[in-house]
């Protein structure tokens, strides 16, 4: 059940072009929600970036692969190749270490 709410609730929001964060105790289906509603973008107008965590993600890292993912468009914006959309879907935020 909560899966499938937790996926409505992603959907409803993306289709508004909100952004989102999902929260909640291990074991609540929240990447599988996030995974199904990857799975159900249309592939001419989305495309997506998964970052998976760790203890030893940097801030460096992170910011690298997604400047890997994206061109520039004008001046200060930028955005994935195409003119598409990006869903960027970051799991387990909360484990890296704070940069010092």
């Amino acid at each position: 059940v909560d899966v499938v709410r937790n996926k409505f609730v992603l959907d409803s929001l993306n289709s508004l072009h909100f952004h989102s964060l999902l929260v909640g105790c291990t074991g609540t289906g929240k990447t599988v929600a996030v995974q199904q509603a990857i799975a159900g973008l249309d592939e001419s107008t989305w495309t997506s970036l998964t970052i998976n965590m760790s203890a030893m993600t940097s801030s460096g890292k992170t910011q690298e692969i997604i400047e890997s993912k994206i061109e520039k468009r004008i001046k200060n914006k930028f955005g994935p190749p195409g003119n598409k959309r990006m869903l960027c879907f970051v799991d387990d935020l909360n484990m890296p270490r704070k940069d010092t």
